[in-house]
């Protein structure tokens, strides 16, 4: 598939969802002016006081899986349009609630809720984004109720997976032990559940069997592990031209990416304790120590060591969603496309 063919057909079900998005939620949130107007702003559709105001919405990676794989299945991909929704909406959840837990400013190049508003509020905003989310499901319209149900089933499970993985990871800031086999496993939780859920769910409202869209959620929690482990190495050697962030940011916070916690697996014993003792300073670390631990990171390989574990493991990924998708149309096309992107892209 060439890139111009690729780009219009995104664009054209990203705008055309992105419609139905915000009529939805303007609608079920008519007489609640306040929530309305907060978490419009969260997503990107009005400034601080109401205002209309089109602002970066994120790169809607996951309503955009569940269009593609509806596409990809034989479906209409405006039938999986509440999915979309609901999977979007509860995204946008956890990310309001990551920030109050983070002590993030910024979201998107502006204030966080909880900057604005306050801990309280962006809490309550966010618990908001959580019950629409369920409701944007359930108000699905010719859609058969077994269905909502399994839908619900499988965005529920995702739910509950992702806040799981985000207390694992939470638990791993007071450990100095963390290994990449629970490394591995968290960010399955943490990031692959909505991946996993926006494919099943596509295929579900496809009228794809219950069956087969447990398998397609499984594929998306290994997308998930790829999606951050990619998102780990432009932590570190992403640009920041490209990224919007520092390339210092996660080494002068002292995350436990994957780099390091693969390093301190991998590395000769020297390297190890280096990095050890660095991670031993009180954070923020300064800039002269992590451009030392970015130096040795990359004189010893990590970053290439750990490209080609991705590569190994989008091969697999592959070779498991293409057999769930034998319709060589543009949606299944531009759905391994997306996957493609996800593995290499560089923001």
């Amino acid at each position: 598939m060439d890139s111009i063919t690729y780009q219009s057909l995104v664009t054209k079900l990203l705008s055309d969802f992105n419609d139905y998005f915000q009529t939805s939620v303007r609608h079920s949130l008519h007489n609640w002016t306040m929530l309305q107007t907060m978490l419009g702003y969260h997503l990107g559709w009005n400034s601080i006081d109401g205002t209309p105001q089109q602002s970066n919405p994120g790169k809607q990676i996951r309503p955009l899986l569940a269009l593609l794989s509806c596409g990809a299945s034989g479906g209409d991909p405006q039938s999986a349009w509440p999915m979309a929704a609901a999977i979007e909406m509860l995204h946008n959840f956890s990310l309001i609630h990551d920030d109050v837990m983070d002590i993030s400013e910024k979201r998107r190049g502006r204030e966080a809720v909880w900057k604005i508003w306050g801990t309280n509020q962006a809490i309550n905003v966010g618990d908001g984004a959580y019950g629409l989310s369920f409701q944007l499901l359930a108000d699905a319209e010719n859609a058969e109720p077994q269905t909502i149900v399994y839908a619900q089933r499988i965005l529920s499970k995702a739910c509950v997976d992702t806040v799981y993985g985000q207390m694992l990871d939470i638990s791993f800031e007071d450990r100095d032990d963390v290994t990449s086999a629970e490394y591995i496993q968290m960010v399955g939780l943490k990031t692959g559940p909505l991946l996993g859920a926006a494919l099943a769910g596509g295929a579900l409202f496809a009228q794809r069997p219950y069956e087969e869209a447990l398998a397609l959620a499984e594929i998306g929690r290994e997308v998930g592990v790829i999606f951050q482990m990619q998102d780990d190495i432009l932590g570190i050697w992403g640009q920041t031209a490209k990224t919007g962030k520092s390339a210092n940011d996660d080494l002068t916070a002292k995350k436990k990416s994957y780099p390091i916690i693969w390093a301190l697996e991998n590395l000769a014993p020297q390297y190890q304790q280096m990095i050890k003792d660095w991670y031993s300073l009180p954070a923020p670390l300064p800039i002269h120590i992590t451009k030392q631990m970015r130096q040795l990171l990359t004189e010893q390989n990590v970053e290439q060591s750990i490209i080609m574990d991705i590569e190994q493991r989008y091969h697999r990924v592959m070779d498991a969603i293409q057999s769930h998708y034998p319709t060589d149309n543009n949606y299944c096309l531009t759905l391994f496309e997306l996957i493609k992107f996800i593995v290499q892209r560089t923001h």
